[in-house]
């Protein structure tokens, strides 16, 4: 029989997914100890943390092992260091970047019927895409094309092989 779940448990779970959503919009989970947008969730952040801190030191604490795994799944940070804090913040660039290109494509494929571009600045994110796939496939952890990214590509028709591209046009 599955465990019934308490008030606390909802209240952590809508905190996860809020902070997957962060996750989703900015890129990484680390979420400022001054987020104006939602210092609530800035708040449980640090609360996770220190609640963890406790667990490593043997003292009896609410979050569980299980949860700690969640949060490690999704790629969020027990230590926060000056080093990361300026990561996240060229990886929201990035991100930004990303999906500003992303939708540009996708208004592209709407006016075009296909992902095959020839605006040059776009043409050249795109071959960026089918390089970054090519790592991905290879060695994951060297490439900025995450699962989530493939997908979404996936789901607009982009077409990873440029040999498919050449032969289109022939």
């Amino acid at each position: 029989m599955p465990k019934k779940e308490n008030g606390y448990d909802l209240g952590w779970k809508g905190y996860f997914d809020q902070l997957c959503r962060y996750k989703e919009d900015n890129g990484h989970c680390l979420v400022p100890t001054k987020c104006e947008e939602n210092p609530q969730l800035s708040n449980w952040v640090k609360r996770q943390r220190h609640m963890y801190q406790n667990y490593l030191k043997g003292k009896k604490q609410a979050i569980t092992e299980d949860r700690i795994k969640m949060l490690e799944d999704i790629g969020f940070v027990w230590k926060v260091t000056p080093e990361l804090v300026g990561l996240a913040w060229r990886v929201k660039q990035e991100h930004g970047e990303w999906q500003r290109k992303y939708h540009q494509l996708k208004q592209y494929k709407a006016r075009h019927g296909d992902c095959f571009c020839d605006d040059t600045s776009l043409s050249d994110w795109v071959q960026e895409q089918r390089e970054q796939f090519v790592l991905f496939q290879t060695r994951r952890g060297t490439s900025k094309l995450t699962t989530e990214r493939y997908q979404m590509l996936i789901h607009l028709g982009f077409v990873w092989e440029q040999r498919y591209f050449e032969l289109k046009d022939y």
